[in-house]
């Protein structure tokens, strides 16, 4: 599209239409577009990154969606059984953020409705989706006391019980 820019007359080159041409694109974020007079036009592109695979999609931390035929391979997958784009966006980055505290690093999440498991590169993390904050919360203030308790014997962490955790 931008080609076809070439040679125009920057007098009557609409900013506004060719900012609507360039979203239309699913991996671009944000367009910013000035006339720099006497000939030229300064197209500045923002890219999504994506943090995710997403379903068969990717996906930015904003929750949107991005169309790809391809998917890089060393993202972390994300599978949402409730498709809310937004929620899985939101859990991702809160297991992100404190699971790398723990060294922890996310291969793979799983939503369900009322369920959330969360692979990562050794220990299967298991949650309730609506105390899903609170369950991570008193993991990372007991990890370190259950890995000087099980070793590197922990293959999984159920959080779902209020009174301590279902340790394999």
């Amino acid at each position: 599209y931008i080609d076809s820019l070439y040679d125009q007359n920057l007098l009557t080159i609409s900013i506004n239409q060719i900012k609507n041409n360039i979203l239309t694109d699913a991996w671009i974020e944000e367009a910013q577009i000035t006339k720099s007079f006497p000939s030229t036009l300064i197209i500045k592109i923002i890219e999504y990154k994506p943090i995710a695979q997403y379903n068969s999609d990717l996906i930015a931390s904003d929750g949107t969606i991005i169309k790809s035929s391809t998917i890089p391979l060393n993202l972390p997958i994300i599978i949402d059984h409730l498709d809310n784009s937004v929620l899985a966006s939101k859990i991702f980055l809160t297991s992100v953020n404190n699971l790398n505290v723990l060294n922890l690093e996310i291969k793979k999440i799983e939503i369900f409705h009322s369920l959330i498991k969360i692979h990562t590169s050794s220990i299967i993390l298991i949650s309730d989706r609506d105390k899903y904050v609170i369950n991570i919360n008193r993991l990372i203030l007991s990890f370190d006391k259950l890995q000087e308790a099980f070793g590197k014997k922990i293959s999984s962490i159920d959080m779902r019980y209020s009174n301590g955790f279902a340790i394999k």
